[in-house]
């Protein structure tokens, strides 16, 4: 795991972005820390507009003081409309103050430029800001373009679009015929499922049409699907690869309460949801329903709220009925975070 030591404004900007996976934009973010080094915990983010509502602030201080030790509240607007900013963190900054949690930075940013309200040296924080693309030159910037992570457009581009007619046709024949060849009421093709996952996860950038086609089908099975989340969040410890079954207590570490082990998520984890999600993305009906929701359960596993929403949507879209996102849904609607971020 990547340690990065984050002390200027602009790299806090860059962790925001990075971690989003887009630039959010009329927007405020808390950006919670914990424990004595300060290590980002929870990103958060509200539309502006939310924040006019009492309940929304109040449960965005039950969040921060619940899971963060301090944070630091970002507002991002067009350059014409910094006021409304100032206004939002101000009252968020106001609530959290009453609640006696600190608010460590008030930071903006906005197409152009980006600066501090809380910072009076105008040597290191003049008032109209410094260039936004200082961001480019930044250590977490650096060490998103080596490891290939790019930043998308737009919260609606954290998640594929549909493949094409041509490659969706594809996918669903070799679902069809793998399926019909494997039929999920016999469990000795349960081994034979995790390994079409366990064998795409070696080397996930080459899958084509008839690996998502089988992922597909893998995944209708909720027994297999299940099997291929403990996985994925795991890297593979969670599973007993001869039985192919889940060790009860990775289940349980998932999912555990406040003061329960945990367990952080797997580093192959991010290669896990973008291979899922060129599944859905090559699946319609039901296998596709079953790819989003299974996406958005890990999605938000692994702290990524805004792409796991999308992903219910998407699940949803394919089948309203789909229970795993009926889940998944709760769990977002709850805001209730995963269960390694109650661990400091």
């Amino acid at each position: 795991m990547d340690v990065i030591r984050i002390d200027q404004a602009r790299e806090v900007l860059a962790a925001v972005a990075s971690t989003l996976g887009f630039q959010p934009t009329d927007a405020l973010v808390l950006v919670g820390l914990r424990g004595p080094r300060n290590l980002i915990g929870p990103v958060i983010r509200i539309d502006l507009p939310a924040l006019e509502d009492p309940t929304a602030v109040a449960h965005l201080v039950t969040l921060a003081t619940t899971h963060t030790s301090t944070c630091i509240l970002i507002t991002y607007t067009p350059d014409d409309q910094r006021p409304a900013g100032r206004r939002a963190a101000a009252t968020l900054t106001a609530a959290l103050d009453e609640a006696r949690h600190p608010v460590r930075a008030a930071l903006w940013a906005t197409p152009t430029a980006y600066g501090s309200t809380t910072c009076a040296d105008p040597a290191c924080c003049p008032p109209d800001g410094l260039p936004i693309g200082d961001l480019d030159a930044t250590v977490i910037r650096a060490t998103d373009v080596t490891k290939g992570r790019a930043l998308v457009n737009s919260r609606a581009a954290l998640i594929p679009a549909p493949a094409s007619p041509t490659a969706r046709r594809h996918a669903e024949a070799a679902r069809a015929a793998w399926s019909a060849q494997h039929p999920a009421t016999d469990p000795a093709h349960t081994l034979t499922a995790l390994k079409v996952w366990t064998t795409a996860m070696t080397a996930p950038e080459d899958a084509d049409a008839t690996t998502y086609g089988r992922l597909a089908a893998v995944l209708t099975h909720p027994a297999w699907r299940d099997l291929v989340i403990t996985h994925a969040a795991t890297d593979g410890t969670g599973i007993d690869h001869q039985t192919g079954t889940a060790h009860l207590d990775a289940v349980r570490a998932m999912i555990a309460a406040p003061g329960e082990p945990t367990q952080r998520p797997g580093q192959n984890l991010p290669a896990a949801l973008d291979l899922l999600m060129r599944t859905a993305a090559h699946a319609t009906g039901s296998p596709a329903a079953h790819a989003w929701a299974a996406t958005a359960l890990l999605a938000w596993y692994s702290g990524h709220g805004a792409r796991a929403a999308l992903a219910v949507e998407a699940a949803h879209k394919a089948d309203p009925d789909n229970s795993l996102a009926d889940l998944a849904a709760q769990i977002l609607a709850a805001q209730i975070p995963p269960a390694w971020t109650h661990t400091p």
